[in-house]
Order: structure tokens, then sequence, then C-alpha cells
């Protein structure tokens, strides 16, 4: 059942008793996106933090492989500027990261050196925040609630 038939708003009936009456009851919210420049800069700390452990040798732990994947889950949620540079860097990283675990990483050089790699490549086009204007700037606010 929908508000509508529960208000009875076309006939009247206020079967909830909340007094309903045409333009009286407001509902507002609001959605809380960051600029892409803070978009960027959590997925450039995130991938830094990938690379760094792989340079390093040091452990790279399942939940730091599952912090990529979520960054890219996100990034693309959240990409609402059409940031495509960085969308496509994550999506190339990530797909060397499926199916990819501890187990599967701590032996292989060869595959340390390829996310480390891809890790960079993101991290390059992530850092580059002289370009923001260009991808926010032809940006239009469009919000549809049929």
């Amino acid at each position: 059942m929908v508000w509508s038939q529960l208000l009875d708003v076309d006939g009247g009936a206020d079967f909830l008793e909340l007094g309903f009456r045409e333009n009286h009851h407001m509902t507002s919210f609001t959605i809380g996106i960051d600029k892409p420049d803070m978009i960027r800069k959590k997925v450039l700390e995130v991938v830094t933090n990938l690379s760094g452990r792989l340079k390093e040798g040091r452990i790279v732990r399942n939940d730091t492989l599952e912090s990529v994947r979520r960054i890219e889950g996100w990034f693309q949620d959240l990409n609402i500027f059409g940031d495509v540079q960085v969308e496509a860097a994550l999506g190339q990283l990530r797909s060397v990261l499926n199916g990819t675990d501890y187990e599967a990483l701590k032996d292989n050089e060869a595959l340390k050196n390829q996310l480390a790699g891809l890790a960079d490549q993101v991290a390059a086009v992530a850092g580059k925040l002289d370009d923001i204007s260009v991808i926010s700037g032809n940006y239009k606010r469009l919000i549809d609630l049929n």
C-alpha cells in the first residue's frame, strides 16, 4: 500500500488520522556527494596504500585487497561527474584483483609487480587534480523523483 492510499489524498479521507492538508506537510532530504577532487583523494589514499605495501614487500592482507575492490565500487556509485579516466584505471586494477587473495599473492612476484604498477597508474590519474574543473564544469544537476 502506498502513502496516497493510506492517506487517501485524492478522496480526502485520513485513515492514519494525521490531519493531512494539501501542500502543508513537506518532506525534504539532503544528498551528500563529495566534489570530484575529494573523491579522487580518497581513491588516491587507498591505491597508494596498496602500492606501498607491495613495493616494500609488506604483507598485503585480504582486507587491503577488499578495500581496493570497495573503493572501485564506491567510485562508480559516486561518479556522477563522468570521471572516466579514474574509472577506467580503477576498472583495470579491479580486473586483476578479481579472484586474487592473500594466498594467490604472497609468493607471486609477477602478480605483485603487476598490481603495484596498476595501482600506480590509478594514483597518477587520481592525483592529477588540475583537470577537475573540466570534469565538473559542464555538470548540470537533475533530480527526477518520478
